[in-house]
């Protein structure tokens, strides 16, 4: 997704390098198309806002998301060099430089991460009856929904969906999985469906991945 690359450079520069907040003019923006995890096909905004460089900030908070289908707008932070994440709580977007926010992530019930980096875009739903982490920790199943984006070289892209239970440490058992695809040059989407077809390793990573990811969000 080279013009989502070329998004990030400009934001990592104007953030690393501006020594005061940044004015309105300053405020860029883009719109990126995936599938989301019911494996419908969503648009997003992400985009730098006023006075997103936050003083003293554990977290580097990076902009807004904003969900087009459910107009929803959302806080977007940097946990790692080249990327975008959101985090949604319960259905409440949340601060991860506050300490209740913290505290409420590892109470929360339904926890909804997204990380968008240039090649990549994933949506992870997890759901508990209880505590999310509370239940991971406990080695209790964690239901998971996830659509893992992967982009080409012309901006089509095709999605991994998985629906599974995860234990932590134990692995998880998989309900669902599944490829959608959004490629409109015939010879493209042939060459990606005999890949998708042929290999298990994609599957194997989103899985490794969300344990990863668990295991991170609920020892913040």
């Amino acid at each position: 997704m080279k013009n989502l690359a070329i998004f990030l450079l400009v934001a990592i520069f104007f953030s690393g390098c501006s020594q005061k907040s940044p004015s309105k003019k300053d405020e860029i923006s883009i719109y990126v198309s995936y599938y989301e995890i019911n494996g419908t096909k969503q648009r997003l905004q992400i985009k730098t806002v006023q006075n997103f460089v936050e003083q003293n900030a554990s977290v580097p908070f990076f902009g807004v998301v904003n969900f087009l289908a459910e107009d929803k707008i959302l806080n977007a932070y940097s946990l790692a060099k080249g990327t975008i994440n959101v985090l949604e709580v319960n259905n409440s977007s949340i601060n991860l430089n506050k300490s209740s926010d913290i505290l409420a992530l590892k109470k929360a019930n339904e926890i909804n991460f997204y990380e968008i980096r240039p090649d990549v875009l994933e949506s992870v739903k997890f759901s508990s009856q209880n505590s999310v982490c509370g239940d991971f920790l406990l080695q209790k199943p964690v239901h998971v929904n996830v659509a893992t984006n992967y982009y080409l070289r012309d901006d089509s892209f095709f999605a991994s969906i998985i629906e599974a239970n995860f234990f932590y440490k134990k692995g998880a058992k998989i309900l669902k999985k599944e490829f959608v695809y959004n490629i409109a040059e015939t010879k493209i989407l042939e060459e990606a469906k005999e890949f998708t077809q042929k290999t298990k390793q994609l599957f194997l990573n989103d899985l490794q991945k969300l344990g990863r990811l668990l295991d991170i969000l609920c020892t913040f």
